[in-house]
């Protein structure tokens, strides 16, 4: 195995680059060479104890002849490393047509392959003590594990947990909820009824909490469905996943409606939940326009550069630069968001003790102010000589007074 160090120039634009992780060129061809299993006719199951992936092919019947064209343009892709064939590949029907995810094991198995998972994970976390687990981190390690095998998955998940996933590995799950921040400006700009539909029943964005925490390994049940996807992700910047969504919820309009503002629970189960028979190449073909019809910068309500410089929704926004971010600069990244975020909290944290102060004390401001003014008001009146006119002097000041007080619990921050 290499040291950890050594494959932080691992190319990040696709499943199957992931296996640039600082092994020598005939090994990532090796691994690369798996995805046309069907092509080669390979059909001779390694071991579940093997560090490398299973090689049967998914597939009985074998590959059409557009099918064997693609599988070869991927992998010269993947050899010469042309990022921007990568990505028009993913997003094309099929993505890149084979991966040894896409096959059936027995129950054996899928008992060995829980051990490596629960080993990668723990070599990961064990490498890279500041990123934290979150409850479905597993679902993305055991696609890595399936399609490269155990050798390949540790270094595979290291770069994808820092440079791809990095907000939802923070101390704080402030990140994770500001990843979803920029879901309703989607929709306002896509579909403005739809969008006032949800604001109106005051629905949140987190029911798409889940699926775009886990690359949707979670949600999608067929684990062809979920290596389709993963071509796509890993070939796109990080915000697609939310664009993702954002189509779901659009294709789900009329449905929607049927409920209307006043069932928000019905509306928020769900939105939660992603359609049954979900057609996984016209999701990635609507989700693609959205997001060219829609670009994060011009979103509405500035909700794009609300997002965090740190936040993996930026720092995966050119392909070049992803390229060439190491492992270092993701624990940067993270340690910085972190930060950014505890001094965040610790302002949010000093403002509500700021109203909590100014509600405890407004009855005793108000009584001191009144007492001064009726003070001020007797030495006036007495050095004057004019009480006659004391009663409309008094209601005066005491307007006065009552301006101030408000003036005062106005500028306090709510």
């Amino acid at each position: 195995m290499t040291k950890p160090d050594s494959y932080t120039s691992m190319d990040d634009n696709s499943s199957q680059q992931i296996a640039h992780a600082g092994y020598s060129d005939n090994e990532v061809d090796e691994s690369l060479g798996s995805t046309a299993a069907g092509l080669q006719g390979g059909t001779a199951d390694r071991q579940p104890s093997s560090p490398e992936p299973l090689s049967a092919s998914w597939r009985k019947e074998p590959l059409s002849p557009s099918e064997t064209s693609k599988v070869m343009q991927v992998l010269a892709a993947c050899r010469d490393q042309r990022r921007e064939e990568l990505i028009a590949l993913a997003s094309t029907e099929n993505g890149f047509v084979e991966d040894e995810v896409r096959r059936r094991e027995t129950d054996s198995q899928k008992d060995s392959r829980k051990e490596e998972l629960s080993d990668s994970i723990t070599e990961v976390l064990r490498r890279h003590p500041s990123l934290s687990y979150f409850q479905g981190y597993h679902d993305i390690a055991q696609v890595l594990l399936l399609v490269l095998g155990g050798r390949l998955a540790v270094p595979a998940l290291s770069r994808l947990s820092l440079l791809r996933i990095r907000d939802f590995m923070l101390p704080s799950f402030a990140a994770s909820t500001a990843y979803l921040a920029i879901l309703p400006a989607i929709l306002y700009a896509a579909d403005p009824q739809l969008y006032r539909l949800l604001a109106d029943a005051d629905i949140k964005p987190f029911y798409a909490m889940a699926a775009t925490l886990t690359l949707y390994a979670h949600d999608i049940e067929e684990y062809s469905g979920i290596a389709r996807l993963f071509d796509f992700f890993l070939a796109r910047e990080a915000v697609v996943t939310v664009y993702m969504y954002a189509a779901i919820v659009l294709m789900r309009k009329e449905e929607l409606f049927e409920f209307g503002p006043e069932e928000p629970e019905m509306l928020h189960f769900t939105l939660s939940k992603l359609p049954p028979d979900l057609d996984i190449e016209a999701l990635v073909a609507r989700t693609t326009s959205l997001f060219a019809q829609h670009p994060p910068n011009s979103l509405p309500s500035r909700a794009w550069t609300k997002v965090s410089a740190n936040s993996v929704l930026k720092t995966t926004q050119d392909p070049d630069a992803l390229a060439s971010q190491t492992l270092r600069d993701g624990e940067m990244y993270l340690t910085r968001h972190a930060a950014e975020i505890e001094r965040a909290e610790a302002r949010q944290k000093m403002l509500q003790q700021a109203r909590l102060t100014a509600r405890k004390y407004r009855r005793p401001a108000s009584a001191v102010t009144l007492a001064v003014l009726v003070g001020v008001l007797s030495l006036w009146l007495g050095r004057s000589g004019q009480g006659a006119s004391a009663l409309g002097t008094y209601a005066a000041l005491a307007g006065v007074k009552q301006r101030v007080v408000d003036m005062f619990w106005y500028l306090v921050p709510r």
